[in-house]
């Protein structure tokens, strides 16, 4: 059986990560780094199905020139996913190591 805070309630870090900004906010969007140009956005989706429902996925793209960016916002509708996914560092998305972080706004870094 596995034990939740209430909603609200802080999530656990480890001591290094504590001192990382956001580490004790709450979030459901997520911040996905070193995205190769082979991976689309149904790869990110099929990866990340198996944690939980997403809401949205953003491969963000240069205004001018359309390419990728290398990087992605992945959206979930429960911030409990959102928390297991990032407790793991680095995950193998299309076969390409790829970072996984709380996705935070500009005044929250």
């Amino acid at each position: 059986m596995e034990v939740k805070p209430p909603p609200g309630c802080p999530q656990a870090v480890s001591r290094e990560d504590s001192v990382k900004p956001g580490a004790h906010l709450t979030v459901k969007k997520i911040f996905v780094g070193g995205i190769k140009e082979d991976t689309e956005e149904y790869n990110l989706r099929e990866y990340f199905e198996k944690y939980g429902k997403i809401e949205t996925i953003e491969v963000m793209e240069d205004r001018q020139s359309g390419k990728k960016r290398g990087f992605a916002f992945v959206t979930f509708d429960d911030h409990d996913t959102a928390d297991k996914i990032v407790v793991q560092k680095y995950h193998t998305i299309n076969g390409h190591n790829c970072e996984v972080k709380k996705a935070l706004s500009k005044q929250e870094m």
